[in-house]
């Protein structure tokens, strides 16, 4: 056995010239079972509502687009920061990124393109997905939970109080020890 390249592979990001919409996720999960995922970007209805779906066909590319110019690129992966660069976007497009979305309360991933906060959605049951705005240079992806940054300051504070304590320890039998050489 060898390694093989998948030539059907997605890569990092890519713009689907579709949408499909389910009512449910059985219904999402029964559409994942014969598609394309570089063409066709399947959402719930918590995502994209059916009465909505117009509206979103402007975020989709169209054979008359140059969209087959536009590239988005994998720049820097670390589990909490992913960086992508973008290319000749000329107009609003829906990405689909390789990722896993992930939504906790006070626990969401965040996406900024160019400095601006975009919204992440959920495409394709389990995939992140945005609408990158024309022009974007970069897109960031970070993952910052407030639960982490609170036990950080918690930390934080706890590691200042033991200090303390252990100097006013130190001098304190340092008090002690010199008292006893006086007598």
């Amino acid at each position: 056995p060898s390694a093989q390249a998948n030539p059907n592979a997605c890569g990092h990001a890519w713009f689907p010239k579709e949408i499909k919409l389910a009512d449910n996720p059985d219904e999402a999960m029964s559409y994942l079972s014969d598609f394309d995922p570089l063409k066709t970007a399947i959402f719930e209805a918590d995502f994209i509502k059916k009465e909505d779906a117009e509206q979103w066909i402007k975020f989709i590319s169209s054979e008359s687009d140059s969209i087959e110019t536009s590239f988005i690129e994998l720049k820097s992966y670390s589990p909490n920061k992913m960086v992508y660069s973008v290319s000749n976007l000329e107009k609003d497009q829906l990405a689909v990124f390789s990722e896993i979305y992930y939504a906790a309360p006070n626990q969401e991933w965040t996406a900024f393109a160019d400095g601006e906060p975009i919204d992440i959605m959920r495409s394709n049951y389990i995939l992140r997905s945005a609408v990158v705005p024309k022009d974007t240079k970069e897109l960031i992806f970070t993952f910052e939970p407030k639960t982490y940054k609170i036990g950080e300051k918690v930390n934080l504070g706890f590691s200042i109080l033991l200090f303390v304590c252990i100097g006013f320890a130190g001098f304190k039998e340092f008090q002690n020890s010199k008292q006893e050489i006086k007598e």
